[in-house]
């Protein structure tokens, strides 16, 4: 069976990615089943990022993080309970939440968006994510929330977001013109 059927196959349960997968490493990924030193290796490449986030000790430990979860998206396509990651994107969250540097950093506002998204109630927390001050000053929360409340047929609303971030000077602006539009 070549990659084209497996993904055929399989692709009922991939989870849709914002930024897309990498074709190669989800051809890969979904032969695993099939393939017992994969896996292995997997699970080995996991435990290494994991040991390596635990015993960081340099001068940006989000980055890590980051790379960990854009690693678990590309690796675990179907972004079941075994990857854990939202009980991880809550840590990551809750640990990086009062550091100021951070606030403002997509990195971590992009952490922010992807565990809004997999919640149930995704705009009373971007009413608590801006009241808190995250992301304020960067296009990509603006446009995540208003997306939100697109999708719930609130075009008013969403209007009033994008000016929000507007009125913040959000960057970078030119998106949030666009994706007003």
């Amino acid at each position: 069976m070549d990659a084209s059927d497996v993904l055929d196959l399989s692709k009922e349960n991939v989870q849709p990615l914002l930024h897309g997968r990498k074709t190669a490493k989800l051809s890969t990924v979904l032969q695993l089943n099939s393939n017992i030193q994969q896996q292995q290796e997997l699970k080995r490449q996991r435990e290494e990022f994991e040991l390596q986030i635990r015993t960081y000790d340099g001068p940006d430990p989000l980055q890590l993080r980051f790379d960990y979860v854009q690693w678990l998206e590309q690796s675990y396509p179907c972004l079941g309970p075994e990857t854990n990651i939202i009980p991880f994107l809550e840590e990551t969250l809750v640990a990086f939440k009062n550091i100021e540097q951070y606030k403002q950093d997509p990195r971590y506002v992009s952490l922010v968006i992807k565990y809004i998204g997999t919640q149930p109630n995704p705009l009373e927390i971007y009413n608590l994510v801006y009241s808190e001050n995250i992301g304020t000053k960067l296009a990509m929360f603006y446009k995540a929330w208003a997306e939100v409340l697109d999708a719930h047929n609130d075009i008013k609303q969403a209007n009033h977001v994008f000016q929000l971030g507007l009125n913040a000077h959000a960057e970078p602006i030119e998106d949030l013109e666009a994706a007003q539009m």
